[in-house]
């Protein structure tokens, strides 16, 4: 019974210790973020001011990219850090981001695509993109073309 004891508490032990040994060190910022997120990479974003930022591990290298002030996204979604969706809830207005925070196409109004009331915005595995419309309660998805998906 002793042995059973201890070879439980060996397994109990070394599944704390791989669990503390994913815990990363602590990175501190030089910023008063208003929001942050990580994505599946062990990238961190953060806003800073008019500005979307992110950390690359081991977390030296940053890459950013500027808002206006009026543009200030409500919903990010990182889920594919190589598509970083940023929606502006109240003008609607979408931006999509590459994986150096490069526009990968122009801002644009939803309304243009026969969008409205977005809530949020999150991409799909098929480079497509979902969108959440509140008041509805329904969802909108559009492939990579931008074509609604039926």
């Amino acid at each position: 019974m002793k042995t059973h004891r201890f070879l439980i508490l060996c397994i109990l032990c070394s599944f704390a210790t791989h669990a503390f040994s994913q815990i990363g060190k602590i990175v501190e910022i030089d910023a008063r973020p208003s929001f942050f997120t990580t994505d599946t990479k062990g990238n961190i974003y953060y806003i800073d001011h008019d500005s979307l930022v992110k950390l690359i591990p081991p977390y030296h290298k940053f890459y950013s990219f500027r808002f206006g002030q009026k543009e200030m996204p409500d919903f990010i979604d990182v889920s594919n850090p190589a598509q970083v969706l940023c929606l502006v809830r109240n003008t609607q207005k979408f931006f999509m981001l590459d994986s150096t925070l490069n526009l990968i196409l122009r801002p644009f109004y939803l309304d243009e695509l026969g969008i409205h009331d977005i809530f949020a915005a999150v991409s799909s595995n098929d480079m497509g993109i979902w969108f959440y419309d509140i008041y509805t309660n329904s969802l909108v998805k559009l492939n990579k073309n931008f074509m609604p998906i039926i």
